[in-house]
């Protein structure tokens, strides 16, 4: 190591002014200790106990007072001379860190991909975000864990952790990754990661948080519910369908329109932390989403729509960008809201 490397700013200088700090300390002990031993002897014998005294605390003074000012330059535009972008993209991130952290307590409610779209633009605003994600999904990779593993539906959830979190590209590239053969064939590796917290976790939430804490996600996310449910649909022509993916696939070999939907077993408990996250919330976002599927079966939880009503949050109703087949034909802003 160059002599001049060994005064830039960074941890080794650190550790130099910690061994200063280190060595004052001892200064000053070993002058109060024969100060104590010298106390009944001439003044003139006790100046040396004196002077280690003032040199250690001098020391520790000086070193302190380097310390603070390496870590200051550490974390400026002084530690990054050569290099300006990564002393802007500093300053950047610790402003964005103040302003998120301050941010509004926002709750989205919904299922999706609408869900998790609507999450990747929120975050930019704040980092108290909380995300309350539908489980009636049964359909793909999803539906097979589910049925499987006795579990709920981890797709919707997983999009939403990804949506919040600050992952590196090949991060997201592997919890996005598909397999194409074997008995995974169609099996999504981020599914597969949250089920295999499901099984060592007691709940499914909790299984949730620990994923988000890997993955550090910026506020929460949380399934509306931890038990197994299933979606009903009844459509105008009198037929009722069970299951969300069976819904879908009704809907497009027939002009029948869904009249209402409920879940089976009927008001099933709604997570505790979801109402509490919404009586604690300073705005609501329902959508966007798939209204009878995706927004609806959230409403239908117990406990939910009696904690939006209470809540003095501004409550926001997000619509789709265009109508569902099946679902929302001819629908205005004002029919989505009476369903």
């Amino acid at each position: 190591m160059r002599a001049v490397d060994r005064f830039r700013p960074g941890i080794n200088m650190m550790k130099r002014w910690i061994l200063l700090a280190i060595a004052g300390i001892i200064s000053s002990s070993f002058g109060i200790f024969l100060g104590i031993q010298e106390k009944h002897l001439e003044f003139t014998k006790g100046i040396p106990s004196a002077v280690l005294v003032v040199v250690g605390c001098v020391v520790i003074y000086i070193s302190v007072r380097n310390i603070a000012g390496v870590f200051y330059a550490a974390v400026t535009n002084y530690g990054f001379k050569k290099i300006s972008h990564d002393a802007d993209r500093l300053n950047n991130m610790l402003y964005e860190k103040r302003m998120l952290i301050n941010g509004p307590k926002i709750v989205a409610i919904g299922g999706g991909t609408g869900l998790s779209t609507m999450l990747r633009g929120l975050k930019l605003y704040s980092s108290n975000i909380t995300a309350i994600v539908t489980v009636a999904d049964d359909g793909g990779g999803s539906g097979v864990l589910r049925d499987e593993l006795n579990m709920p539906p981890p797709g919707d959830i997983r999009n939403c952790i990804q949506a919040l979190a600050d992952t590196e590209p090949t991060m997201e590239a592997l919890l996005n990754y598909r397999f194409t053969d074997g008995s995974l064939k169609g099996q999504n590796f981020g599914n597969l990661f949250l089920a295999a917290l499901n099984g060592m976790s007691r709940s499914f939430d909790e299984a949730v948080q620990k994923m988000s804490e890997v993955l550090a996600v910026k506020g929460r996310v949380l399934p509306v519910t931890n038990e197994n449910i299933h979606l009903i649909a009844e459509f105008d022509d009198g037929c009722e369908i069970l299951g969300e993916s069976k819904i879908a696939r009704y809907k497009k070999h027939t002009r029948a329109r869904i009249s209402r939907v409920r879940l089976s077993p009927e008001k099933p408990c709604a997570l505790p932390a979801s109402i509490e996250t919404i009586k604690r919330a300073e705005m609501i976002i329902i959508g966007p989403g798939s209204l009878y599927t995706s927004l609806i079966p959230n409403l239908l939880t117990d406990g939910i729509v009696e904690a939006i009503i209470n809540s003095k949050a501004l409550r926001v109703y997000v619509l789709n960008v265009m109508t569902q087949d099946g679902e929302t034909e001819g629908y205005t802003a004002s029919d989505h809201i009476k369903a």
